[in-house]
């Protein structure tokens, strides 16, 4: 099974159509370009420090618009390997713990059993 290769986002094409140049403003207008399918499903989106430098702000606004893009569930992060744009065709996923990881309450046992 092959998979099929990961696009990058250059952060000069996010960075040419910034108005506002504030973590809500990049927020806004990446949830753009993914909505217009603009930036692809599976797209890696540029660095932080990368759009930063595109955008002359610090990287402190650009992790917030990420943050916020996650939030909007556009986006999931992929720790050091980046942060890509979901599936938006697939259902989002619920919030909480996976379904692998159930949750066990033992209401019997207490402190003082040995």
């Amino acid at each position: 099974m092959s998979l099929a290769p990961v696009t990058s986002t250059p952060a000069a094409e996010i960075a040419a159509g910034v108005t506002e140049p504030s973590a809500r403003g990049i927020a806004d207008h990446v949830a753009r370009l993914i909505r217009q399918g603009v930036i692809a499903d599976g797209s890696r989106l540029p660095t932080v420090r990368a759009t930063a430098a595109a955008l002359q702000v610090g990287a402190t606004t650009v992790a917030t618009a990420w943050t916020l893009l996650r939030h909007e569930r556009l986006v999931r992060s992929d720790g050091r390997n980046g942060t890509f744009v979901r599936d938006l065709s697939l259902p989002v996923p619920e919030p909480g713990l996976p379904p692998e990881l159930p949750v066990r309450i033992d209401l019997v046992a207490s402190a003082y059993d040995v």
